[in-house]
């Protein structure tokens, strides 16, 4: 369930800058041309905060497994290589 959650938050995430990215500006001719009058919003501010939902939902991912390996029946060394494999995907 976990997985599905996080699938339809990613998905979400993604659309939702997709769309943002389109219609930035209004009329959306003049993100490329600035001829016309309008207006865009702000791209630094919109940049910036862009990467925090995706660096949680890469920490969540990578946390995921790690649940699963402290309950196998193993010795607490390799629960602990284990888990440092799968934390390895975020370096």
């Amino acid at each position: 369930m976990a997985v599905y959650i996080l699938e339809f938050m990613v998905l979400g995430w993604g659309f939702g800058v997709i769309f943002s990215s389109i219609f930035q500006c209004s009329p959306v001719s003049y993100a490329w041309t600035m001829s016309p009058p309008g207006h865009c919003i702000n791209l630094l501010a919109f940049y910036r905060w862009l990467s925090l939902p995706n660096l949680l939902a890469d920490v969540i991912m990578l946390l995921m497994p790690v649940n699963m390996i402290w309950k196998l029946q193993v010795t607490f060394r390799q629960k602990l290589a284990l888990s440092g494999v799968f934390l390895m995907g975020g370096v």
